[in-house]
């Protein structure tokens, strides 16, 4: 990757970790970026940003709102930046992640493997 796209990767994946820890700034997130990124092999346009977020406190509905609409919003308001669409990933409580407690669940993502899906949908459910 060329300097001016790693300086801007970098900046997305700084700006958006401090906007989400902003958001559940009341929750105790902690904020893991993994995957090719971390393993620098990152591919643009082949590669997404993967992140978790857990939470001590549960997410409520509000900040759920703000937490589906911030990718977009960012990427609207920064669009030199093409790294804000490439995001992935999912915000939930430690409890609900360790101990697949039913909780809020808010998941970014182009495609959703089916396994997730169904951790999704039965925590939104009960």
């Amino acid at each position: 990757m060329c300097g001016g796209n790693k300086v801007k990767l970098n900046a997305a994946i700084k700006n958006m970790t401090t906007q989400i820890a902003d958001v559940l700034s009341l929750n105790d997130p902690s904020v893991y970026i993994y995957g090719s990124y971390v393993l620098d092999d990152f591919q643009y346009g082949w590669s997404d940003i993967d992140i978790l977020v857990l939470t001590q406190k549960s997410i409520s509905e509000q900040q759920a709102n703000e937490l589906v609409c911030l990718r977009q919003s960012i990427t609207a308001a920064e669009s030199d930046n093409p790294f804000y669409r490439c995001f992935e990933g999912g915000m939930l409580t430690l409890n609900a992640f360790i101990r697949k407690v039913p909780d809020r669940v808010v998941y970014w993502g182009e495609q959703v493997d089916k396994e997730l899906l169904t951790a999704i949908i039965l925590m939104r459910v009960a």
